[in-house]
């Protein structure tokens, strides 16, 4: 970890505008470290955070809507790949390593500019925002503009953004809500907005050096890959009853975790954690490398032992790819196949009655149609 941070800074560049780092440091002087605004900034980053963000598209998909969780998701993907992309040009280090007065509240690496949270929060919210709008729910919409600000503020609390990073990340993500939102309702076929995303994101694939551009990339492909199969084999049914709303919940987290734990079992740890090695190092690790991972790399044209650093890179990275673009295929395309041989269980076992599967179909029908005369231009 210490290597990695000592590398990093040698590649970033330190610099910041004369109101910043004073603006900061008056905002950790209202509350340190376990105070009660602590606590508050690091709830509020959390919810900018990939975890909070994959729970609630998980809801919105399965229980809610899943066409706007699809578009919400795919919004999420581009734009957070733009901010990675940005990231890896401009190389600009955190507040707390530029200046010895500002502290560090939350864990965090890689580099400052533009704000990833902001941007995942604007993205997110921000197209929850749009897609869910409605007189009745202008809560709704004052939530939606509330917690992106909320997220920037908490990640400037924390001392890991600039304000000029929150506002470049709360800026992108927005314009990537309402842009995609757009393409979407103009476009004849909505398959041109998300393949022509997956062709434009490509060009980072040759200059990221951050995992979480591949991780991204992956979850994209996989994402639209999703969306043609669920649409063509599935076509399954949003639940408003909460028990079956946990248990799909629960159902994707396992499968998930299963099939991340057996993708990973042909190959050895050096092959997904990769961190610089001396040559001594890297030669014990391939002295004990298994014969799978030697085959690989011998594969990739490995003559010396002075290759095997770079090569174990690219072999990170496309296995990074590719396993995330299944874990989100299976996830969102295949997994939704076992909803209806599970209702014929539930019934089965008497836990849901035929009535309460028309309930729950006639109230997802009444939705759409409320959800369609909203977004439907007043006439009058």
């Amino acid at each position: 970890m210490e290597k990695h941070m000592l590398t990093l800074l040698l590649k970033a560049h330190t610099w910041s505008l004369s109101f910043e780092d004073t603006f900061i440091i008056w905002l950790q002087s209202l509350g340190g470290r376990f105070r009660f605004l602590y606590y508050l900034n690091n709830f509020f980053s959390f919810l900018g955070e990939s975890t909070c963000i994959a729970v609630l598209i998980a809801v919105l998909y399965f229980a809610v809507d899943k066409k706007k969780a699809q578009q919400i998701t795919f919004t999420l993907s581009t734009s957070l790949l733009t901010t990675t992309f940005i990231k890896d040009i401009v190389c600009r280090t955190r507040p707390f390593n530029s200046n010895p007065n500002i502290q560090n509240f939350r864990l965090v690496g890689g580099y400052s500019f533009p704000s990833g949270h902001s941007t995942n929060s604007s993205a997110v919210y921000g197209t929850i925002g749009i897609k869910f709008h409605d007189k009745k729910r202008r809560w709704l919409t004052a939530l939606c503009v509330a917690i992106p600000l909320l997220v920037a503020l908490s990640r400037m609390y924390v001392g890991a953004h600039y304000p000029t990073d929150v506002i470049t990340g709360l800026a992108l993500g927005t314009a990537f809500a309402f842009l995609i939102n757009w393409l979407l309702s103009v476009m004849p076929n909505k398959y041109w907005v998300y393949c022509g995303g997956i062709v434009l994101m490509s060009v980072g694939l040759f200059t990221a050096t951050d995992g979480n551009y591949f991780t991204m990339y992956g979850i994209l492909c996989g994402l639209v890959a999703a969306i043609a199969f669920e649409e063509k084999f599935v076509n399954f049914e949003e639940t408003h009853i909460w028990w079956r709303v946990l248990l799909r919940l629960v159902g994707v987290g396992l499968v998930m975790l299963a099939l991340d734990t057996l993708i990973k079992l042909p190959f050895a740890s050096m092959l997904y954690y990769t961190e610089p090695r001396d040559p001594e190092q890297l030669a014990t690790i391939y002295r004990g490398a298994t014969a799978f991972d030697k085959f690989l790399l011998k594969l990739q044209g490995v003559d010396t032992i002075k290759k095997v650093y770079a090569d174990k890179v690219v072999v990170e990275r496309v296995f990074r790819t590719v396993k995330y673009a299944i874990l989100a295929f299976v996830a969102l395309g295949v997994y939704p196949m076992l909803f209806k041989p599970a209702e014929r269980l539930y019934k089965k076992l008497g836990w849901i009655k035929t009535t309460d599967t028309q309930t729950t179909t006639t109230t997802t029908d009444t939705t759409t149609e409320d959800t369609a005369n909203a977004d439907a231009p007043d006439k009058k």
